[in-house]
Protein backbone atom coordinates (compact mmCIF):
# COMPACT_ATOMS: atom_id res chain seq x y z
CA UNK A 1 0.00 0.00 0.00
CA UNK A 2 1.31 3.46 -0.87
CA UNK A 3 0.29 7.10 -0.64
CA UNK A 4 -2.78 7.92 1.42
CA UNK A 5 -3.36 4.23 2.15
CA UNK A 6 -0.02 4.01 3.90
CA UNK A 7 -0.60 7.25 5.76
CA UNK A 8 -4.08 6.24 6.91
CA UNK A 9 -2.70 3.02 8.35
CA UNK A 10 -0.13 4.91 10.43
CA UNK A 11 -1.34 5.46 13.98
CA UNK A 12 1.15 8.30 14.49
CA UNK A 13 -0.29 10.23 11.55
CA UNK A 14 -3.88 9.60 12.53
CA UNK A 15 -3.10 10.89 16.01
CA UNK A 16 -2.35 14.31 14.51
CA UNK A 17 -5.54 14.25 12.44
CA UNK A 18 -7.51 13.10 15.46
CA UNK A 19 -6.14 15.91 17.63
CA UNK A 20 -7.52 18.50 15.22
CA UNK A 21 -10.76 16.55 14.80
CA UNK A 22 -11.26 16.47 18.57
CA UNK A 23 -10.97 20.26 18.71
CA UNK A 24 -13.39 20.64 15.79
CA UNK A 25 -15.84 18.20 17.39
CA UNK A 26 -15.65 20.00 20.73
CA UNK A 27 -16.34 23.29 18.98
CA UNK A 28 -19.40 21.79 17.29
CA UNK A 29 -20.72 20.60 20.63
CA UNK A 30 -19.98 23.96 22.21
CA UNK A 31 -21.85 25.76 19.44
CA UNK A 32 -24.97 23.73 20.22
CA UNK A 33 -24.64 24.51 23.91
CA UNK A 34 -24.35 28.21 23.02
CA UNK A 35 -27.49 27.92 20.86
CA UNK A 36 -29.33 26.31 23.77
CA UNK A 37 -27.95 28.80 26.29
CA UNK A 38 -26.70 25.98 28.51
CA UNK A 39 -23.29 24.94 29.80
CA UNK A 40 -24.27 22.04 32.06
CA UNK A 41 -24.70 18.78 30.16
CA UNK A 42 -26.80 17.43 33.04
CA UNK A 43 -29.34 20.19 32.35
CA UNK A 44 -29.95 19.05 28.76
CA UNK A 45 -33.13 17.24 27.81
CA UNK A 46 -32.75 13.76 26.35
CA UNK A 47 -33.37 15.22 22.89
CA UNK A 48 -30.83 18.01 23.35
CA UNK A 49 -28.24 15.56 24.66
CA UNK A 50 -28.79 13.25 21.68
CA UNK A 51 -28.32 16.24 19.35
CA UNK A 52 -25.16 17.24 21.24
CA UNK A 53 -23.64 13.76 20.86
CA UNK A 54 -24.71 13.58 17.20
CA UNK A 55 -23.03 16.89 16.36
CA UNK A 56 -19.81 15.93 18.15
CA UNK A 57 -19.58 12.51 16.49
CA UNK A 58 -20.49 13.77 13.01
CA UNK A 59 -18.05 16.70 13.21
CA UNK A 60 -15.23 14.40 14.30
CA UNK A 61 -15.72 12.28 11.18
CA UNK A 62 -16.26 15.30 8.94
CA UNK A 63 -13.07 16.90 10.23
CA UNK A 64 -10.99 13.79 9.55
CA UNK A 65 -12.40 13.59 6.01
CA UNK A 66 -11.79 17.30 5.35
CA UNK A 67 -8.19 17.01 6.49
CA UNK A 68 -7.53 13.95 4.32
CA UNK A 69 -9.21 15.49 1.25
CA UNK A 70 -7.26 18.71 1.67
CA UNK A 71 -4.01 16.78 1.48
CA UNK A 72 -2.98 18.08 4.88
CA UNK A 73 0.57 16.98 5.55
CA UNK A 74 1.91 14.37 5.69
CA UNK A 75 -0.19 13.30 2.66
Amino acid sequence: MTGIGTAINSTKILDELEKEAIIDAGNAGGMLLDELGKTDLAALTAEDYAEFVKRVVLEFGDSIRRQIRSGKPPF
